[in-house]
């Protein structure tokens, strides 16, 4: 398969990510300018196809990629200080896919993770808001997984500490 260079303007990035980018002063900026070489080193570790941008954050660039086995794959690029791709690596290998999406590498060195692709965003299934409901709490009933200690992971007074006020 050839990786070529992955030619990723910034008129495509969304421009949530492209301005919080841009606000983080030198490190965004660095981080924006090794996007396209970012995108190809990992499209040769992780064997994929770059594809479209994904829309909806603001601390991460999302791709849609497609795995050399053809398989549908979410590539995340997080921002530096913003978006700790190391913590959410270390929550999605705890739930190992039980209610949350299946990590399937990361790279600490990118900030990156990748993910399995789940399809249509549940939003945009034309679904009764009832259904959502019900949906979202089963996934959520799913996902709950006592801990016997911390693995490193902010507890729920922590994190809201950790919130701007």
């Amino acid at each position: 398969m050839p990786y070529p260079t992955y030619p990723l303007g910034l008129s495509q990035l969304p421009e949530a990510v492209r301005l919080k980018a841009q606000s983080l002063g030198q490190a965004g900026e660095h981080w924006l300018a090794m996007l396209n070489p970012t995108i190809t080193d990992l499209a040769i570790y992780w064997r994929f196809t770059p594809g479209k941008v994904l829309y909806g954050g603001s601390e991460s660039l999302t791709l849609a990629v497609t795995l050399a086995d053809g398989a549908a794959a979410v590539v995340k690029l997080g921002l530096p200080g913003l978006c700790d791709c190391q913590n959410e690596a270390n929550v999605l290998r705890l739930a190992n896919g039980r209610g949350y999406v299946q990590l399937l590498a990361h790279s600490a060195e990118h900030n990156a993770l990748l993910l399995e692709g789940l399809g249509v965003n549940l939003a945009r299934q034309n679904l009764p808001v009832q259904r959502q409901i019900e949906l979202i709490c089963q996934a959520l009933h799913e996902a709950w997984l006592p801990l016997e200690h911390d693995h490193g992971l902010l507890t729920g007074r922590d994190k809201a500490q950790a919130l701007p006020t």
